[in-house]
């Protein structure tokens, strides 16, 4: 047909336009491939400057890692949030550091003791996260720690006291989070230690400096009022109030010739082995008690295994964007002193880290491949303590580790500390007391990284530390039970004298307060064989608890006073009070109070006026730090909350009614 023959041009309609599968309708006379550019154009400019941003995050992975885990107010910024990632690493760091100063400390007992309540404190959630609003306050405030103070704190040591967040401000007594810090003057001895424990030294010193920059905020914020001069002198009155007291000793070393003689079979034993009360038993049987134990189940990646885990990557991917490069220098950064160790120190290396550690460039691969499957294996611990805390079935994680490609060991046996910091292909001291931490709180290990491996897990049930089996301790059971009787011997005696002077009082109420004259008293003792012996005037601020190189009776009674016998002083005049035993149970007391009365001399030395006034100024400091930092100020005055947490423990609470 020619062109004559055609028929006229006609625009499709729309009912064409579908039929021929073409969506787009582009206007007459323009090109397609224009319009189609400036429409996508269009669609462009309306997502990035129109739609907001809650409508994008519709599209985005979900990454339990960076949800809102917790968050608080800041005083000019507003609402602060820290994901689980972050918050995780945080308490690690805090761990971390606690251990070190554990292990310079592990040979001083008070200082290794005031360690252990503080690791336990400083790690709860509450105050970690109360941790990190302090500091930031604190640099906010423009506090910082410098090298010279740093270095200062290294070499001659410190003692740092924190508030706590539950302070109960109506008890003064309540006490600080104390954490000691033993002093190292040696470099090289430094550097070994941090070795030993696989504590980087950049770790440590920026830790130490945040607790540093903590303590001089809050000194600086617990400004105290000055209390009156009368309001001291008075106190000090209070404190120095004068005792008239007339004692009876009867000591137990004399008794235990008598009681040597004794003897007792296995029934006897066993039943007095089996009613002694647990802090007895402890005190007699400290070196064979046995620690408290607990089992675990865990996961974990060994550093060995070349294979990828490519289950694990496609159950938790990165984000998409996340810089891969960077993500390996962190990881290296926080864990080379772990994992990138040199074999031997680099003597000529310019700084701490040039010396310690393999150079990034020399590990990059290493850490690049690392750092991923640390990655992913942070986000999974996280989707795992989520689980547990609303409720978790048993075979669960056996099922995904072997499902991810992790090794996987579960051990239900009671183990302790020292049995799990040894257990083969788990970790390390540290690691080992995470799972005991875990065993008394929520039951999730924490991820470590360790040289071996990076594992966490599920603790189980905890088992108390307690006695030992009497078969383990019966022939030491023999000498203590003699001990006893000795005890139990000079206890009759005291206690006949105060029931001998009962009966010549003519008092019939064996409740009632016990009141006698001195002479009366006197002639009760001396039928019993017993001599009375005069304290004086004893001032109770003297009484201190400390023990003598070869003390007279007299001491060792003020000694025993202090620590054991208080009660004596706080009967009525003239009363004898109830007989009582010193602390190592090597002597009872029978004792008669004369009286009380203010001291006849007010000797308020500026020692003592000093003293007073600083403990005034430090009560209410106390007071002032609860008031701003307290346990109610955080949630009102900061809007302290862990969003996901109280969601979890909703969602558990909303299932309960519906399982049961």
């Amino acid at each position: 047909m020619s062109e004559h023959n055609q028929a006229p041009h006609q625009d499709p309609t729309p009912e064409q336009l579908a039929a021929a599968g073409d969506p787009v309708h582009v206007p007459k006379g323009q090109s397609r491939g224009k319009f189609l550019l400036i429409l996508g154009l269009m669609i462009f400019t309306l997502v990035i400057y129109v739609v907001p941003a809650e409508f994008t995050q519709m599209f985005r992975s979900g990454d339990p890692a960076e949800e809102s885990y917790f968050a608080w107010n800041h005083p000019r910024e507003g609402r602060q949030e820290v994901n689980a990632r972050a918050f995780m690493l945080e308490s690690q760091r805090m761990s971390n550091l606690l251990y070190f100063l554990g292990v310079i400390s592990a040979d001083f007992q008070p200082y290794a003791d005031a360690l252990a309540d503080a690791r336990d404190s400083m790690l709860e959630e509450e105050q970690v996260g109360r941790t990190m609003i302090l500091d930031r306050l604190a640099q906010d405030a423009g506090i910082e720690i410098t090298d010279n103070e740093l270095r200062k704190v290294i070499m001659e040591g410190a003692i740092l006291q924190f508030s706590r967040p539950s302070r109960d401000s109506k008890n003064p007594q309540y006490p600080q989070i104390t954490i000691p810090i033993r002093p190292i003057s040696d470099g090289a001895l430094l550097r070994q230690v941090l070795a030993s424990a696989n504590f980087a030294p950049l770790d440590f010193e920026s830790g130490l400096r945040q607790l540093l920059r903590i303590e001089r905020y809050e000194s600086l914020v617990a400004v105290a009022a000055q209390p009156k001069p009368e309001a001291i002198e008075a106190s000090w009155k209070k404190q120095h109030q004068e005792y008239g007291l007339d004692f009876v000793v009867f000591d137990v070393d004399a008794a235990r010739v008598e009681a040597d003689s004794a003897t007792a079979d296995e029934a006897t034993l066993r039943g007095w082995y089996d009613g002694l009360d647990s802090m007895t038993k402890r005190q007699k049987f400290n070196a064979e008690w046995l620690s408290e134990r607990a089992g675990a189940e865990l996961l974990m990646w060994n550093h060995a295994d070349n294979s990828e885990p490519a289950k694990l990557f496609e159950r938790f991917p990165r984000p998409e964007g996340v810089d891969l490069e960077k993500l390996a220098q962190d990881y290296y950064n926080q864990f080379a002193n772990v994992r990138f160790r040199r074999a031997e120190e680099k003597a000529d290396g310019a700084t701490a880290a040039d010396r310690l550690y393999l150079p990034f460039e020399e590990v990059a691969d290493q850490a690049r491949r690392e750092s991923r499957i640390h990655a992913a294996l942070v986000d999974y611990s996280l989707d795992v303590q989520k689980r547990i805390r609303t409720g978790l079935a048993g075979d669960v994680l056996a099922l995904e580790a072997a499902e991810l490609g992790l090794a996987y060991i579960r051990d239900d046996s009671a183990r302790t500390q020292a049995d799990w910091s040894s257990y083969p292909g788990v970790g390390d001291a540290t690691f080992a007391a995470s799972i005991l931490r875990a065993a008394r709180g929520d039951k999730f290990i924490p991820l470590h990284v360790g040289a071996a491996n990076i594992v966490f897990g599920r603790a189980g049930t905890i088992t108390d530390s307690g006695a030992p089996n009497f078969e383990d301790v019966a022939a030491r059971a023999l000498e203590e039970w003699r001990s006893d009787q000795a005890f139990t011997i000079s206890n009759r005696k005291a206690s006949d004298l105060y029931d001998a002077v009962r009966a010549k009082s003519g008092s019939s109420e064996a409740s009632a307060p016990l009141k006698v004259d001195e002479a009366m008293f006197r002639e009760v003792t001396q039928a019993q064989g017993a001599t009375v012996i005069s304290a004086g005037w004893v001032d109770e601020a003297e009484l201190t608890g400390e023990t003598l190189n070869n003390p007279t009776e007299v001491e060792r009674f003020k000694s025993a006073l202090a620590v054991t016998g208080r009660t004596a002083m706080n009967v009525d005049d003239s009363v004898v009070a109830q007989p009582f035993t010193t602390m190592g149970r090597d002597r009872v007391y029978v004792v008669r109070k004369l009286g009380k009365r203010d001291p006849p001399v007010v000797r308020l030395e500026p020692r003592d006026y000093k003293s007073l006034r600083d403990q005034a100024a430090t009560e209410r400091s106390n007071e002032m730090l609860d008031e701003m930092f307290g346990a109610a100020a955080l949630k009102a005055r900061f809007g302290f909350s862990f969003p996901s947490r109280e969601a979890a423990e909703k969602t558990k609470s909303a299932q309960e009614p519906a399982q049961s």
